[in-house]
């Protein structure tokens, strides 16, 4: 429960915690703003950016979940936040959003579930349990 636990509550922190300590801003412009289909056949937005500073011409695609959204406009300047490891996705924005908030209520649903399963478990009746040895003595 434990290992549930940690992947729920560290793994998107542990995320955020890496770009605030790692994370290099670029200065960029958008340079095209698209839509692709993404699990569920749901269109999600999806920006190539070109970074303007030292990197000038690099270009990153940043998806949905990175900070592109239906707002922003070919043209647009953007700070694009980036690991310098790679082993985070980059973002547009500095921002750090902490953990969502669905994780704790997830967690507390499984927890009261477990609960009701154990509950239910030890009230329930049943027969006893006969050895052969038992009936053998009391005749």
């Amino acid at each position: 429960m434990f290992g549930f636990t940690l992947m729920l509550f560290v793994g998107p922190a542990l995320g955020d915690y890496a770009m605030e300590h790692r994370g290099v801003h670029y200065d960029a412009l958008v340079a095209d703003v698209g839509t692709y289909r993404g699990k569920g056949g749901r269109e999600r937005p999806v920006c190539t950016v070109v970074l303007t500073g030292a990197d000038r011409g690099r270009t990153v695609e940043v998806d949905d979940t990175g900070g592109c959204g239906d707002d922003l406009a070919t043209g647009s300047r953007v700070t694009l936040l980036e690991d310098a490891k790679g082993w985070v996705a980059p973002r547009l924005g500095s921002e750090v959003h902490g953990v969502a908030s669905y994780p704790p209520w997830t967690l507390a649903g499984l927890l009261a579930a477990l609960e009701a399963c154990t509950l239910y478990g030890r009230l329930r009746r049943r027969p006893p349990v006969w050895k052969a040895s038992d009936q053998s003595e009391s005749c």
